[in-house]
């Protein structure tokens, strides 16, 4: 009726645009809705299919560049790590060296100003280091470095600016905890004692003993009985001077200090312990020997008690 070819009703068939029945009468061609339609439904499936792994594909893909750059990243961080840290080991290995040469020239007392010279520039360099890297074993030299200033200056009898840099180095190692902080507060009391500020001198040594080993509270006792002598803290001084004999701090000066301050107490009986000891203490030793202010108050004290 349609005059359509045999061949093109075949190809019609085989794409499910049409459907053979056989009858009696012959061949009749309708129209194929149903197969139409799961025809057209399966494709439909396929194209999701497709889609939903391209979408895994693509979220595999991204996955995976996300991982090889943070590997990437994680890689650079270490390598910059591990570069930072030998810079910063370099540097301090180097200031080292200036702080050991300053050190040991101002300990011979051989060419002060080159131990200066020394101990400014490690403190220009460990300040470079700490402003980038943040370090704490660089802020150990810089406290050291500070405090080797301060003995320089000390030496040169600016005791202001002796006072300024020992002040620096307690700043700095009170900040990371430094184990040579009770050294730094002895210092620092030292120099307050030299400008008779007695009250801060006093409040350096107590920090001092607070911290430090009973081998190196002898001094700090002393120095504390020191600044309670001249604050006129007669028996708190006594008693800060006993404290300092019994952590191994003997030097006649000592002596001599409990001396006058039992006579002024009216202790004539300990006064005149004291005195012998510091009598007996100085006689091998030439810097009381040779020193006539010391020899001086022990005559004096002599005389005052014989009479």
């Amino acid at each position: 009726r349609f005059n359509v070819s045999e061949n093109t009703l075949k190809r019609l068939q085989e794409k499910r645009l049409l459907r053979a029945e056989t009858r009696p009468t012959g061949t009749y061609w309708e129209l194929s809705h149903d197969t139409l339609i799961r025809s057209i439904q399966d494709a439909r499936r396929r194209r999701e299919e497709e889609v939903r792994e391209n979408l895994v594909k693509k979220k595999t893909k991204k996955r995976l560049i996300s991982v090889a750059g943070a590997a990437i990243l994680i890689l650079g961080l270490c390598a910059l790590s591990i570069i930072v840290y030998y810079l910063n080991m370099n540097c301090i290995a180097e200031t080292e060296v200036l702080l050991s040469k300053g050190s040991s020239l101002l300990k011979d007392n051989k060419n002060l100003a080159l131990a200066k010279q020394n101990f400014e520039e490690a403190i220009v360099q460990l300040n470079g280091s700490i402003f980038v890297f943040g370090k704490t074993e660089a802020q150990v030299s810089l406290a050291r470095a500070e405090d080797g200033l301060g003995q320089f200056y000390l030496k040169k009898e600016d005791v202001f600016e002796a006072k300024n840099r020992f002040e620096k180095a307690v700043d700095v190692a009170e900040r990371i905890g430094d184990s040579y902080l009770p050294r730094y507060y002895l210092n620092l009391a030292d120099s307050y004692m030299r400008l008779q500020d007695w009250k801060n001198a006093e409040s350096a040594c107590r920090k001092n003993i607070a911290r430090s080993e009973s081998e190196d509270k002898g001094r700090a006792y002393f120095m504390l009985g020191n600044a309670l002598g001249a604050q006129r803290d007669d028996q708190k001084a006594v008693e800060a001077y006993e404290e300092a004999l019994r952590f191994g701090y003997k030097e006649p000066d000592i002596f001599l200090s409990l001396a006058y301050l039992y006579f002024s107490l009216a202790r004539l009986d300990k006064a005149n312990e004291y005195l012998s000891q510091a009598e007996e203490t100085s006689k091998h030793d030439r810097r009381y020997q040779e020193n006539p202010v010391f020899k001086s108050k022990i005559k004096e004290l002599r005389d005052k008690l014989a009479s």
